[in-house]
């Protein structure tokens, strides 16, 4: 799947906090998968939190049908080079004692190519905290992951070799939790962590990863049908893909006020992959910075079961964007 041609670990030059190394001059190939969410029903803390129909379906036994079969097509269709997961790993509120976490991280490493993980909202609901969590993904020998020493947990950058040349950089930000106690967003010392990094690589095209979409994409989808009076709709055109099928307002979003889409614009980002709304899984130009919010990886919890997956980032490749992102749709009759 990938795994013979790359190499990875902790950059050597130290300008990045990882590297990966991709032999020979094909594109690199990179899956987002996104929301797996595990929910483990026997784990479930409040009485009642549950119906008997949920706790039957989320019962840890059906991984394998609910996600796991997701996840090993996508993987298999997509041959990846690199996994990013862009958030909601778990569903932590369920997973107090970290068994799913430790299930599902075995589930990524069996796969034997470098993956990495931006943290999403429903993690850290878990009892053993961020702390644990980060300790656990350190451990996994092919995961990269930096809990960092900025705003969040997780804030890391991934630089990209092939044929022995730079060619991208990753950023992996933390976009927060989801409360009104500690609420979502890219915050100003995650800022300044990202334009401070930036001058470490030189103009090298880099890609954003990070769970909560920013708000960007709300305008522009208002061309496409996005509107007060909300009817799902899908998207098409030129590079732009998939459907639109939740409402979405900026408020629900990270950067409201555009202030870091306009950092990206500035150090070069040119593509931005995250998550979070389940039944919005598409692609949208926001300017001269491509926004997607990759395919829902698995049925747990909502999803639009015709939008289950990844989604797949190659560059250098065809086109003016000099990138290309496809989804890579994985579909299985209701159990």
């Amino acid at each position: 799947m990938g795994a013979k041609r790359v190499q990875f670990g902790k950059d050597p030059s130290k300008r990045a906090d990882f590297f990966v190394e991709i032999a020979g001059e094909e594109p690199v190939r990179v899956l987002q998968v996104t929301d797996t969410q595990i929910i483990n029903s026997k784990g479930c803390r409040y009485e009642g939190r549950l119906s008997a129909e949920e706790m039957k379906k989320w019962a840890p036994e059906n991984v394998g049908v609910r996600m796991t079969r997701y996840l090993d097509e996508a993987v298999g269709k997509a041959k990846p080079d690199l996994i990013v997961h862009t958030g909601d790993f778990v569903y932590g509120e369920f997973d107090d004692s970290g068994e799913m976490l430790a299930l599902h991280i075995a589930l990524m490493e069996k796969y034997g190519v470098p993956w990495t993980l931006a943290l999403g909202n429903h993690e850290r609901e878990s009892k053993i905290g961020e702390r644990g969590i980060a300790d656990a993904l350190q451990a996994a020998p092919h995961c990269l992951f930096r809990a960092g020493d900025t705003e969040g947990c997780g804030n890391f950058t991934v630089l990209v070799r092939r044929g022995g040349k730079d060619i991208a950089v990753l950023y992996v930000l933390d976009s927060g939790y989801w409360t009104e106690e500690k609420p979502h967003g890219i915050f100003p010392r995650q800022r300044e962590w990202l334009e401070r990094k930036a001058r470490n690589f030189g103009g090298l095209p880099a890609f954003a990863f990070f769970h909560i979409p920013p708000a960007a994409i709300v305008t522009e989808a208002e061309k496409y049908g996005l509107s007060s009076d909300f009817r799902p709709f899908e998207l098409s055109g030129k590079g732009t893909f998939g459907g639109w099928g939740e409402p979405v307002r900026p408020s629900m979003c990270v950067d409201r006020d555009g202030g870091l889409m306009e950092l990206f614009r500035k150090i070069g980002v040119v593509g931005v992959f995250t998550g979070h709304f389940h039944k919005v899984n598409t692609s949208l130009l926001c300017g001269p910075v491509r926004v997607t919010v990759g395919y829902k990886t698995g049925e747990y919890d909502t999803h639009a079961k015709e939008r289950l997956g990844g989604t797949l980032l190659t560059f250098p490749d065809e086109g003016e964007e000099g990138f290309a992102v496809r989804p890579v749709p994985v579909c299985f009759r209701e159990d």
